[in-house]
C-alpha cells in the first residue's frame, strides 16, 4: 500500500467520474501524467453512444481505464429514473449493468 499501513492519507481527495462519458476518458490522461487514478462509474448500455448530447466512452476506451489502474464502478445500464421504477426492474438495471462490468473489465480494478 503505497499510503502506508493506515490506508489513506489523512485528508484524501477522491476523484469520481459519472455516466462513462467521453471528457472523463479525456480527463484520464491528464490524471495519469500525475500518477492519480480515478472512479469511473459507466452507463454500461450507453457505451459508444450519446448520453444527453455528449459522447459517451466505448468499451475499448474503459477498459483502457481499467487496465491503467482507474476503478471502473456501475451506474445503470441506461440511467432510467429509478424512482419510476419498479424494485425488480430496479434490480434489473443494476444487477445487469454490474454483471457487465465484471465480465468485461475484470482485468483493470472494479467497484461493482
Amino acid at each position: 500500500n503505497k499510503f502506508g499501513e493506515g490506508g489513506l492519507p489523512e485528508n484524501p481527495a477522491v476523484l469520481t467520474f459519472g455516466h462513462g462519458l467521453k471528457s472523463s476518458y479525456e480527463a484520464s490522461k491528464i490524471l495519469e501524467k500525475y500518477d492519480v487514478k480515478g472512479t469511473y462509474y459507466i452507463i454500461s448500455g450507453l457505451l459508444g453512444q450519446l448520453w444527453e448530447g455528449e459522447e459517451v466512452m466505448c468499451e475499448d476506451e474503459l477498459r483502457q481505464l481499467a487496465e491503467n489502474g482507474h476503478e471502473i464502478g456501475v451506474h445503470t445500464v441506461s440511467h432510467p429514473k429509478l424512482a419510476n421504477l419498479s424494485s425488480d426492474n430496479i434490480d434489473k438495471e443494476i444487477n445487469q449493468s454490474k454483471k457487465k462490468a465484471i465480465r468485461n473489465y475484470r482485468e483493470g480494478n472494479r467497484h461493482p
